[in-house]
């Protein structure tokens, strides 16, 4: 296991070099997904490559393409971490067998006897192949290790469960079954896979006197490292445009709306309430928090009263409009609240008003201190006090 440190800042490495003891909580695709040592709420963790900052990438961009072309170009290759070659297959299912297939390690957690499951060397025997290709995930190939200890072709739901189904299979099963654990399909001869010909129900498995299933150990050139380097550096450079054009479309976006309010208040009351009523533009353009509810102006300064439905006024017209009958200008409700503890009906200055709005009066809030008792969270929606 890979813990984060300081001293691996920047390092690009995929989730299965980085956590192996733990690689059964997650999915087949997720194992080879790539991960970026950074520093994250005051602390050094690994983070998932598409999910680092633009200013994160930037930071460490030298440090995370050095890091991914090395996984590939210094690592020393195992059999099982190298491709998979299939060709000759033969059949209406040729075109789902033949390619090359990449392996995906997993943990033998269903095919494990004890002694395997000691030995940390075949921890990651049995991979899974995946086959290269623009198959989208309903379509996907994969060569698996199937239940009865045979090799399978077959598709995404077959290989999670490791059916014994699909389009290609080897028939070495009975001779090794009680054997080995250990069986490579690259190992098995050519005339012991049988391929799948016809429909799915009515087809029949064929002999393929020209198969062939081999590794394929070839390196990446120089070339292909640089094309990678671009790709990822292109992706962030995209990235950092786009955030540039949503700041300055935003920033230009704050301005029109603010020009669209100074005339919006430039007109009469009974003129911006047509609008509103005829129009849904300006109930789109404006927030609804900044309307007032008396004179219909668009002011960042509107403030309700103590009723949680009360739909807020601008300061002018709690000044103009303010009765002093004690009733809201903008709701025309009583500045009074029945506390929900005692049920009487209490004045604003005889209330707490809590963060949620909701209230208690003071004579219930001081007997319960006086009982030992103190309020602490709000009697109606319970919130923390």
């Amino acid at each position: 296991m890979s813990k984060a440190s300081e001293a691996l800042a920047g390092t690009a490495l995929p989730l299965f070099k980085i956590n192996e003891n733990r690689l059964s909580y997650y999915s087949l695709e997720q194992q080879n997904d790539l991960y970026v040592c950074v520093r994250l709420n005051g602390r050094w963790q690994w983070q998932r490559f598409q999910n680092i900052s633009c200013n994160t990438f930037k930071k460490y961009r030298d440090k995370i393409t050095e890091t991914i072309q090395n996984l590939q170009k210094n690592s020393k290759k195992t059999d099982h971490e190298l491709s998979i070659k299939i060709s000759g297959a033969i059949g209406s299912n040729a075109a789902l067998i033949n390619g090359t297939y990449y392996p995906i390690p997993v943990l033998r957690s269903s095919h494990m006897n004890g002694h395997a499951a000691a030995n940390a060397e075949t921890r990651f025997i049995h991979n899974v192949y995946l086959r290269s290709g623009p198959d989208n995930s309903n379509h996907r190939r994969w060569l698996y290790f199937a239940t009865n200890k045979t090799w399978h072709i077959g598709n995404s739901q077959n290989m999670h469960r490791r059916k014994n189904m699909g389009w290609l299979r080897d028939l070495k099963g009975d001779e090794v079954r009680d054997a080995t654990y250990d069986i490579k399909p690259w190992t098995i001869s050519s005339d012991k896979w049988n391929a799948w010909d016809g429909a799915d129900n009515a087809g029949s498995w064929k002999v393929m006197p020209d198969f062939k299933i081999e590794l394929d150990g070839g390196e990446q050139s120089p070339e292909d490292y640089r094309k990678l380097k671009d790709e990822f550096n292109k992706i962030q450079d995209d990235k950092l445009s786009l955030n540039k054009q949503i700041k300055k479309s935003s920033e230009i976006n704050t301005k029109l709306v603010s020009g669209c309010g100074l005339l919006f208040n430039r007109l009469k009351k009974a003129e911006k309430q047509q609008l509103l009523n005829d129009s849904n533009t300006f109930h789109n353009i404006f927030n609804k928090n900044d309307l007032c509810a008396c004179c219909f102006a668009v002011d960042k300064n509107i403030t309700k009263c103590i009723h949680i439905d009360c739909p807020g006024a601008c300061i002018k017209c709690r000044h103009t409009n303010g009765g002093g009958d004690g009733t809201c200008c903008a709701c025309g409700k009583k500045q009074e609240l029945k506390c929900p503890i005692c049920l009487d009906l209490k004045a604003e200055e005889n209330l707490e008003i809590f963060k949620c709005s909701h209230c208690s009066c003071y004579a219930c809030i001081v007997k319960s201190y006086r009982m030992k008792k103190p309020i602490k969270k709000c009697p109606i929606c319970r919130a923390k006090i």
